[in-house]
């Protein structure tokens, strides 16, 4: 830690303040941190309860669950209240005036007259949106302007459709970068869904922060569960470039069955349950055949077959073969399902090549290479029944600002 960092002392513990991350660290303790979007602000001062135990302030972060303190004795209850205080902290303007006016080009005058947060936040972003005007995002070219209510990109372009994050959360959210992974087709500039799609062709990726980062904001104004001093945190922006990967698919070594993924260990989910709504089931010479429904997938079609009584980690995709598109797969998916199944029960290759116009591809491999990015976290696709019950290995984390 460094020693020249401002120092102010709450209950005869010392803390550090570092102006670039807006934080006060205990001296002692680097790993102990006070955060002041947990604070209250009086504009002459912050005021937050102040726990002596653990040194923090008194939220669930700080101290962890509630029941684990008040199951504990009558006696620890009150000493743990005994040891609660309400602490009052000077502006920031106060404890680092000289790191406010290197780190946002403030004056003297601005120092002993403004707020901290008409110094931190950009002023003049937050008239614009307060306004009324939206935020934009540049993705491949297209710009979108965000709708913060509906959680979607809506294009400047009316020829094209509105992103609708949530579609995308389960399978190209990343928690620990807060932003999504989309994939955008260079010909037209659509966003394409790749498990469901089946289509890589001519696809690039861009990294697209999440709506807590594109619109801080709107967020804090419309739902109601973050403070104005969450914008000390942000970079606010009114106009956003989505970031390329740089990583542009080859489609031809994606059905490719010698391509060699990245990450063999990369993972991913969709359930399928028995009234999944999503999924029509229908059993076939003892196995399943799982095709999608337009009310989950609208427009596409994904076929799957797996062993009635067999563990869903044998399950296969249905992908149709080169010289035939995923679209004419909408009709022909369960069909094409039958005729490997034909094949795998006669054990018999008694159906001419001619007439199977798709392969199948396992699950993990299906999954592996669709996901192959490195950025991609994902979980492993399981056909989910009572039997096969499998818990989602990786707890989901609330979005950070």
């Amino acid at each position: 830690m460094e020693a020249n960092l401002p120092e102010i002392e709450l209950c005869g513990t010392k803390f550090q303040f570092d102006i670039d991350r807006l934080i006060l660290i205990e001296k002692n303790d680097p790993n102990n941190l006070l955060f002041f979007n947990e604070m209250l602000d009086h504009l002459t001062h912050y005021e937050f309860f102040y726990s002596k135990i653990n040194k923090n302030i008194l939220t669930e972060r700080s101290f962890g669950p509630a029941d684990d303190i008040f199951n504990e004795s009558e006696k620890s209850k009150e000493e743990f209240a005994q040891s609660t205080v309400k602490v009052s902290v000077p502006r920031i303007a106060e404890i680092d005036p000289e790191g406010m006016m290197r780190k946002y080009g403030c004056s003297v005058d601005d120092i002993k007259n403004k707020t901290d947060f008409d110094i931190i936040v950009d002023q003049e972003v937050l008239r614009r949106r307060v306004s009324g005007e939206r935020v934009k995002i540049d993705i491949a070219g297209i710009v979108y302007e965000i709708d913060a209510i509906a959680n979607s990109l809506r294009p400047l372009n009316g020829d094209l459709d509105s992103i609708k994050l949530t579609a995308y959360r389960y399978d190209y959210f990343i928690d620990d970068e807060s932003c999504y992974y989309l994939y955008c087709n260079t010909n037209d500039g659509r966003i394409v869904d790749l498990l469901r799609d089946q289509t890589v062709e001519n696809s690039i990726e861009f990294k697209v922060p999440d709506l807590t980062n594109l619109d801080p904001i709107a967020v804090i104004n419309n739902f109601h569960f973050l403070t104005d001093l969450e914008l000390y945190y942000q970079d606010l922006k009114m106009f956003h470039i989505a970031e390329p990967s740089h990583q542009q698919i080859n489609g031809a070594a994606l059905l490719n069955s010698d391509f060699t993924v990245k990450n063999p260990d990369l993972k991913t989910l969709i359930q399928i349950s028995e009234n999944d709504p999503d999924f029509t089931l229908q059993e076939y010479r003892n196995y399943i055949i799982a095709s999608s429904n337009d009310t989950g997938y609208p427009g596409k079609d994904l076929t799957i077959i797996y062993e009635k009584n067999n563990e869903p980690y044998n399950a296969q995709v249905i992908i149709p073969l080169s010289e035939h598109s995923a679209s004419n797969m909408k009709q022909s998916g369960v069909d094409e399902a039958m005729k490997h199944i034909d094949c795998f029960v006669d054990k018999a290759n008694n159906i001419s090549s001619n007439s199977i116009l798709s392969r199948l591809l396992p699950i993990n491999k299906y999954l592996e290479l669709y996901h192959s990015q490195d950025q991609i976290e994902a979980k492993k696709l399981l056909i989910k029944n009572e039997k096969s019950a499998i818990e989602n290995p990786k707890k989901r984390k609330r979005p950070k600002f």
